[in-house]
């Protein structure tokens, strides 16, 4: 994984370690963390590239883990990370410059499937999980989590194989991505507000990331296809 200067293309730093799948920048931007195909997350100082800590599964588990990480997400406060695995677990790490502390081990009760995006609410409380399972006849939601015990708050059948969550950054709004387009609920009740089809139903390509505009004001959708829309959610 390579940090690159915006305004010339030039490297910055190279945070390579091991084959890096997923990455996300803390809120104050002084870390990035990274998660890598043997199921270990690495997190390093933005500034300098230095590794800082390592969060390896294996340590706090009584078992060999080597899933790989399909997602991962800072929480607003910068100290609280969340990793998603190939087999459905979701860790909740703790982690600064000196220690680091597995707070919770998230494990659906059913067939979850990978998360594919993961995204927490900005006031902390929870974490949105995007997944379901491994074909398209099932049927993929959106789970909350409780941070604060680890527990699943609610299940959120709002779409058939969701892929991608991201919450408003004024806090009033989770949006949803799948197969059929974005459903936007309202914060903290998770009651439906709107939906946005897909473009063009008959093609086969699907929502893969979401973000919103730091106003709230858009929302940039990601498709599969390699082209992004954004949309107006707020006047």
């Amino acid at each position: 994984m390579i940090l690159l200067d915006a305004t010339n293309s030039e490297t910055i730093h190279n945070f390579h370690r091991v084959f890096d799948s997923v990455l996300d920048i803390s809120p104050d931007k002084p870390k990035i963390t990274t998660g890598t195909r043997d199921g270990v997350i690495w997190l390093f100082d933005l500034a300098s590239g230095d590794l800082l800590i390592e969060m390896d599964p294996d340590y706090f588990i009584d078992e060999q883990y080597t899933e790989w990480a399909s997602s991962i997400a800072f929480a607003p406060d910068g100290r609280v990370i969340a990793s998603g695995h190939w087999d459905g677990r979701i860790f909740l790490w703790e982690a600064t410059a000196d220690s680091v502390v597995l707070l919770h081990v998230l494990i659906p009760e059913d067939e979850f499937g990978k998360p594919n995006q993961l995204a927490f609410s900005m006031d902390g409380k929870y974490l949105a999980a995007a997944g379901g399972g491994d074909s398209f006849d099932n049927a993929w939601v959106v789970r909350i989590w409780d941070v604060a015990d680890g527990s699943l708050y609610r299940s959120l059948s709002v779409a058939r194989r969701n892929e991608a969550v991201a919450f408003s950054r004024d806090g009033n709004m989770l949006a949803a991505g799948d197969r059929e387009g974005i459903t936007l609920l309202s914060y903290p009740d998770f009651e439906q507000l709107h939906f946005i089809p897909n473009p063009d139903p008959d093609q086969n390509f699907y929502v893969t990331d979401l973000a919103f505009s730091p106003e709230s004001q858009y929302l940039v959708a990601g498709y599969n296809d390699h082209y992004a829309i954004m949309w107006q959610v707020q006047e």
